[in-house]
């Protein structure tokens, strides 16, 4: 990750003063395999506040900001299509004759299985190439005083929104994909055709928070 921040600050009057800043920030990633989508993504997330002296003193000020905030990049979730830390999994229910034992030859045959899901990092699951880290979204509005010569008072009202959160999609407009995995049981090596699994950013899901500061 590489960033850059800018932030100036304005001063108009006795009265108002300004801020405004934007940052910017690069991730890439690199990975030895060249059917993987690494992450490549640019991000600008602006800061913004205002503030007003009412009486021109400094005693009683009102304040308000509005700011965006590029979250973290997980390694647990951004590395989801390789398959260093996430094992394989098959998703399958039995549906052949009754039986058990280590010796019940047809419990390892595909044919007597009704396959449900597949998860293969680095197989059938993808990343979508805008994928980005969620966004938060945060206002604030304040007011503070003085209070004698050695005190202040000063509450601040909070409003976050966490949106673009990043999900996994298995849809069928996404398709499928052939799979050709190592085996050492007869015909489970492939090819299977698998479902599409997608990690891309979607507004669908939200974390909202509001809350209230008194210093």
């Amino acid at each position: 990750t590489t960033s850059l921040y800018l932030n100036g600050r304005w001063q108009l009057g006795h009265r108002w003063s300004f801020i405004l800043g934007v940052r910017y920030e690069r991730v890439r990633s690199d990975t030895t395999s060249s059917n993987l989508l690494a992450l490549d993504t640019n991000t600008i997330v602006p800061r913004r506040g205002a503030a007003y002296d009412v009486r021109g003193d400094g005693k009683l000020k009102l304040e308000g900001t509005y700011s965006h905030y590029a979250g973290s990049y997980n390694l647990s979730l951004f590395g989801s299509n390789q398959g260093a830390g996430n094992p394989s999994l098959v998703y399958a229910l039995y549906v052949g004759p009754p039986g058990e034992g280590q010796d019940f030859a047809p419990g390892f045959d595909p044919q007597n299985y009704f396959f449900l899901g597949s998860f293969l990092p680095a197989a059938n699951a993808f990343f979508d190439p805008n994928l980005s880290s969620p966004t938060v979204k945060e206002f604030t509005l304040g007011a503070g005083t003085q209070l004698g010569h050695k005190g202040y008072a000063k509450l601040v009202y909070t409003w976050r929104d966490l949106r673009s959160i990043v999900d996994v999609f298995i849809t069928f407009d996404q398709g499928t994909v052939e799979v050709t995995t190592p085996s050492q049981c007869i015909e489970c090596a492939g090819p299977f055709l698998l479902d599409k699994v997608v990690f891309r950013n979607t507004s669908e899901p939200r974390r909202e928070y509001r809350g209230v500061q008194l210093q």
